[in-house]
C-alpha cells in the first residue's frame, strides 16, 4: 500500500494530512477541525473532530461517529459532525425542541380549509374566501345587504380536527379592514375560527385579513 501513496494533500484541500500506518499512529495533538488522514494498514479514513479522531464509515461518505448526546440534531461544524443539546428530537414522530429562534420564509399548514359558512353578521348576498391552509391564510369577505349586529360573519372549519384548541391573530389586509379593524374579533378552537362582530361593518363593502392560527400544546 505504501509503494502506491498518492500525497492527496498536494492535490486536495488543506484538511488532508499526511497518513500514518496504523490508527493507533494517529497524532493526539497539533490537529485542527476536520483534519483528515488514512491509516494505511487498512485504508481507513479518520477525521479529526476537535478532540479525537472519527472514522468514516465505508466509502468515505461520513463519520461513523455523530456528534453531541443522543436526540441532538446534527449538523455541518467545518466539516465535522456536530450536535446541540438546545436543538433535539427523539424520533417517533415526536416532538423537534428548539431552545433559540427559528427564522423561516413561510409556514405552510398540513391542511386546508374545509369548509365556510357565512353568517347573518354578513349580511344577504355576502360572499367569503379564504386562500390558504390551518395554519393561515388571507380571508376575504365581501359583505351584503342587512347585516345583522353582534352576530356571526363567518365560520370557517378545519380539514382535520388538531386535538387542542387554536388561537387565531389576524391583521388588516384591506383599507377598509384596516378602517373598521375595531368592529371585528376572531373565536377559535380546535375544529376552526369565526369572524364575529361588535358592531356592523359597510354594506356590500371588500374586507380582508390576514390570519395566523396557534395551537396549544406544541400544535
Amino acid at each position: 500500500m505504501s509503494d502506491s501513496y498518492v500525497n492527496l494533500s498536494r492535490y486536495a484541500g488543506e484538511n488532508w494530512k499526511s497518513p500514518v500506518a496504523t490508527s493507533s499512529a494517529l497524532p493526539a495533538v497539533g490537529n485542527n477541525q476536520g483534519d483528515i488522514r488514512v491509516a494505511l494498514d487498512n485504508s481507513s479514513v479518520w477525521q479529526w473532530q476537535g478532540s479525537a479522531w472519527a472514522v468514516y464509515t465505508a466509502g468515505g461518505s461520513s463519520p461513523a461517529n455523530p456528534g453531541g448526546f443522543s436526540s441532538d440534531i446534527q449538523y455541518n461544524n467545518a466539516g465535522a459532525f456536530a450536535g446541540d443539546g438546545q436543538f433535539t428530537y427523539a424520533g417517533n414522530g415526536g416532538t423537534v425542541n428548539l431552545a433559540g429562534l427559528l427564522k423561516v420564509s413561510q409556514i405552510i399548514g398540513n391542511t386546508g380549509i374545509a369548509g365556510i359558512v357565512v353568517g347573518a353578521g354578513a349580511g344577504t348576498g355576502a360572499s367569503v374566501s379564504f386562500n390558504g391552509f390551518d395554519m393561515g391564510g388571507l380571508l376575504e369577505v365581501t359583505t351584503g345587504t342587512e347585516l345583522a349586529l353582534n352576530s356571526t360573519i363567518c365560520i370557517l372549519s378545519y380539514a382535520s380536527n388538531f386535538g387542542n384548541s387554536g388561537v387565531p391573530v389576524f391583521s388588516p389586509a384591506s383599507s377598509s379592514a384596516a378602517a373598521e379593524f375595531q368592529k371585528v374579533y376572531m373565536i377559535g378552537d380546535n375544529n376552526g375560527f369565526s369572524l364575529q362582530n361588535g358592531d356592523t361593518l359597510g354594506e356590500n363593502t371588500y374586507y380582508a385579513w390576514n390570519v395566523i392560527s396557534f395551537f396549544t400544546n406544541g400544535q
